[in-house]
């Protein structure tokens, strides 16, 4: 689809109206895929499927908007058909039509196309899916004396330019929340992260793609958010507790999210450093021989495998760094192993 239908689609897409509702309930990453991702032992697909069904449900019964901060899948190019309609008719069942910000998980280029999955909800019409960094749906919400407020929602995808000035995006609103899907630098900055700032005329601008909660930082008149990814993908987030936040005019309220803790295979996790051994004046023969050797050594029992060889990687990494392989072997290693994958 070119760039003229795509911008007519997501026209049509986002709502016109002002929609009536009790709140917001903005959540990040859930990361959904068919397989397991690292060192995930359980069913990670239903877990993640549990998640976004109590999320969906918690909406249904307060009447909330759900908002997704990106990286609703954990690859552009999903291959289930049946995840992807699960997904539609989840979201189909919403007492009205979540929005999802597109995250570099979601794209496999620079914007949202139609053969990625998540463009492939977009195309349903099962959720707004704003391709373009700007205005997204506005909301009427009370506030605890029932007063109704107006709340624009906008938000900036995964990659593009995160406005400084939005009070001219929104005609007759009384606050803006912004989302937002990008490298941040929630607790000072650091190489690679983009510095916090004020963005005029917004009160709330909360941010996916990192994954541990962050503590919040308040920038001029804007309140930064980032309070962690749904899914836990990686073990470095083992200790980190799912939730989601429900946004209304007066306040705003955790929502822990039900989940199994214990999901990681920790093979190897913790272990000794083994002794380095002599490599550096192994003759090519001698490489090739311990190259089969090694290879033979760790490949894992059945019960230690994951989907994608995350504990192989660790393992060859491991033996490279510790010197026990030379890093012309270990790269060797990986490269077989991503071809083989």
């Amino acid at each position: 689809m070119n760039q003229e239908s795509r911008a007519n689609q997501e026209s049509r897409t986002i709502p016109q109206a002002p929609v009536q509702a009790s709140g917001l309930l903005l959540f990040n990453d859930p990361h959904q895929k068919s397989t397991n991702p690292g060192r995930r032992c359980d069913r990670y697909t239903d877990a993640i499927k549990g998640k976004l069904t109590f999320l969906i449900a918690h909406a249904n019964e307060h009447r909330l908007v759900p908002v997704c901060t990106g990286d609703l899948f954990d690859i552009p190019g999903e291959a289930s058909n049946a995840l992807q309609s699960w997904m539609m008719r989840l979201f189909r069942s919403c007492w009205t039509t979540p929005v999802i910000l597109p995250g570099n998980h979601d794209m496999q280029g620079s914007l949202l196309a139609d053969d990625d999955a998540l463009g492939v909800i977009a195309a349903s019409g099962t959720a707004i899916v704003p391709v373009h960094s700007g205005a997204i749906a506005t909301y009427v919400i009370p506030d605890e004396a029932g007063n109704p407020v107006r709340v624009g929602l906008g938000g900036t995808p995964y990659g593009q330019d995160i406005p400084t000035d939005v009070t001219n995006v929104f005609r007759d609103v009384d606050g803006v929340v912004w989302l937002t899907h990008a490298d941040l630098a929630f607790g000072g900055s650091y190489p690679g992260s983009t510095p916090l700032r004020e963005i005029r005329g917004c009160s709330l601008a909360t941010n996916g793609h990192m994954h541990r909660t962050k503590p919040p930082v308040e920038c001029g008149e804007t309140l930064w958010l980032n309070f962690g990814s749904i899914s836990r993908t990686d073990v470095d987030c083992l200790d980190h507790e799912p939730v989601a936040m429900v946004f209304t005019p007066d306040r705003m309220d955790y929502l822990p999210i039900p989940h199994e803790k214990n999901v990681f295979n920790l093979t190897g996790r913790l272990v000794e450093t083994v002794e380095e051994d002599d490599v550096s004046a192994q003759e090519p023969a001698e490489m090739e021989s311990r190259f089969v050797e090694l290879f033979q050594s760790i490949r894992l029992s059945e019960n230690n495998r994951t989907a994608d060889g995350t504990l192989l990687v660790e393992e060859i990494q491991r033996r490279t760094a510790s010197g026990e392989v030379t890093p012309v072997v270990g790269r060797c290693l990986l490269d077989l192993l991503e071809e083989v994958s």
